[in-house]
């Protein structure tokens, strides 16, 4: 029976071919997860702005990162202990992206004005109102009221003003008994899936989780993937025990590298 790789081409180089295979599976990994990354982030209640800044950091991570592994490896001499290591982080990493809170916007206290439908924010929590300026409306909101909870669905946002489509519902569901159609107030608490302002990021837990977790798991796809097609001393790998030992060179593949004993 013949060997499978007498299978293959001659132009086909056998000795980097489980190299290459493992270089397609851990691409492959990574694109599957990486397009998400930013989104998650939205999803989280981070603005475009502060998301952006996030991502630029990535490459600067990754330049100090780099020259530190190939140093472990140097002094180690042992590759393979440290890709696993690199990989075992990048999944933690990933997974701290996927499974980080939502940053939410503080609620908002004040009264539910009836019938004319619109929720007037306290003074005090005047400069809360900003996180839903520039929503995309309606807003699914909860107006959490003294006598019960219902859903909000506000059309517009007009400075520490929010108009309610609802209203006509809510209004029913809230007048108080023996009501005979006069306008009343009722003290309630708005909660919105709005964003956090930039000013919030700094206090919160979420937003610094996100934030390493991201800068971590990019840097480190950055540093196996150098370390998985650049010249590496891959002989210390136990997998790839046939593969050249490379030359320091950086201009020069692996292909190329002369053997040593």
């Amino acid at each position: 029976m013949r060997r499978w790789e007498e299978l293959l081409p001659r132009a086909v180089n056998r000795e980097l071919l489980p190299l290459k295979v493992h270089f397609f599976l851990y691409l492959a990994a990574q694109a599957c997860v990486f397009s998400y990354l930013a989104v998650i982030g939205r999803q989280n209640g981070i603005n475009a702005a502060t998301t952006a800044i996030i991502f630029s950091l990535t490459p600067l991570a990754a330049v100090l990162l780099k020259p530190v592994c190939g140093f472990i490896v140097d002094r180690t001499q042992n590759v393979t202990a440290v890709i696993l290591v690199l990989q075992l982080a990048a999944v933690a990493s990933h997974g701290a992206v996927f499974f980080s809170p939502t940053i939410s916007a503080p609620d908002l206290r004040g009264n539910f004005q009836c019938p004319q439908g619109y929720f007037t924010v306290a003074q005090t929590d005047t400069h809360r109102s900003a996180h839903c300026h520039g929503a995309t409306y309606p807003i699914q909101c909860e107006l959490l009221c003294t006598v019960r909870t219902i859903e909000a669905s506000v059309e517009s946002v007009a400075g520490a003003t929010f108009r309610l489509g609802n209203s006509s519902t809510a209004c029913a569901s809230l007048k108080p008994k023996g009501w005979t159609g006069e306008p009343f107030n009722v003290s309630c608490t708005l909660e919105c899936p709005c964003e956090a302002n930039a000013s919030d990021y700094a206090s919160s837990a979420p937003f610094w989780m996100y934030t390493v977790s991201v800068v971590v798991a990019l840097t480190l796809r950055t540093t196996l993937a150098a370390h998985h097609s650049g010249c590496t001393p891959y002989r210390s790998l136990s997998l790839l025990p046939s593969l050249p030992r490379c030359s320091p060179s950086p201009t020069r593949l692996c292909a190329k590298c002369s053997r040593t004993t």
